[in-house]
């Protein structure tokens, strides 16, 4: 059994530590993303929630209960993200997928254990001082998220 890697998410950026997990998870490794909640996504609030409501417009039209799911949990918003990155159709990249599990804040089993970071994807390294950002915990509260 491989060593599982907890990262915690605080100060990142969710597209980074997204292309980050999925290529290592492609390689066979075993992720926890802690503090989903706390990942940074560049725009203003306002500006995220227009783009929000353009993405909630997707939809089935024969039968709308059968798909497109807009997921407002930080925790799946993130899932979703690194899902995109991986062949989800095929054996290997559903093998990655289940390697991958996604908290909001820090559950028992993970919080005694040593959680490293992702310096490439790191906040302060990525975005331009001035820019404005978001929360995912934020986002997700303004979209209907209930647990916050």
């Amino acid at each position: 059994m491989s060593k599982v890697i907890v990262i915690d998410c605080h100060g990142h950026v969710l597209g980074r530590v997204a292309s980050v997990v999925a290529k290592n998870l492609l390689l066979g490794k075993k992720f926890v993303l802690v503090r989903c909640e706390d990942l940074q996504v560049c725009g203003t609030l306002k500006m995220r929630l227009v783009q929000w409501e353009l993405y909630q417009r997707k939809r089935v039209n024969t039968n709308p209960t059968r798909g497109a799911f807009h997921h407002r949990s930080p925790a799946d918003m993130v899932r979703k993200a690194i899902r995109g990155m991986l062949p989800k159709n095929n054996y290997r990249g559903k093998l990655a997928l289940k390697n991958l599990k996604c908290f909001e804040g820090c559950p028992a089993p993970y919080d005694k254990m040593k959680k490293s970071s992702i310096p490439a994807a790191a906040a302060i390294y990525s975005f331009n001082p001035t820019r404005k950002r978001t929360l995912l915990g934020e986002l997700g509260t303004a979209v209907g998220w209930k647990i916050c």
